[in-house]
């Protein structure tokens, strides 16, 4: 199995544009769900989209949680790290094979 992580902000709201690009994304390498393990922060915002629509695909979502929260409904492995954010992080990346990730938010270029 390749495990592909997908980085991306709990933001409730995140830009609509890239609401749009995650669950496109998570369908597509829906058709790929028996080769592939999805890794996510387990949260919310744009990594509970991608949870969403890739198991609606049938496939495996392991969220690789901060502290000891429970992440989004949309997690079929939840691991609980202990850790705080960037230390979570730092296991979900060193964990995958392939890392990808979206912007969220609008920059201002003043």
């Amino acid at each position: 199995m390749i495990q592909i992580a997908i980085a991306g902000s709990s933001d409730e709201k995140p830009l609509e544009k890239a609401v749009k690009k995650a669950g496109e994304f998570a369908r597509e390498l829906g058709r790929y769900k028996d080769e592939v393990v999805l890794l996510t922060g387990g949260r919310g915002g744009i990594m509970r989209i991608v949870s969403e629509e890739f198991r609606k695909a049938g496939g495996i979502v392991a969220g690789i949680l901060p502290e000891r929260q429970e992440g989004n409904e949309f997690n079929t492995i939840r691991i609980k790290t202990g850790m705080d954010f960037a230390e979570r992080s730092a296991v979900m990346i060193n964990s995958a094979d392939v890392l990808g990730g979206f912007r969220m938010r609008n920059r201002n270029h003043g």
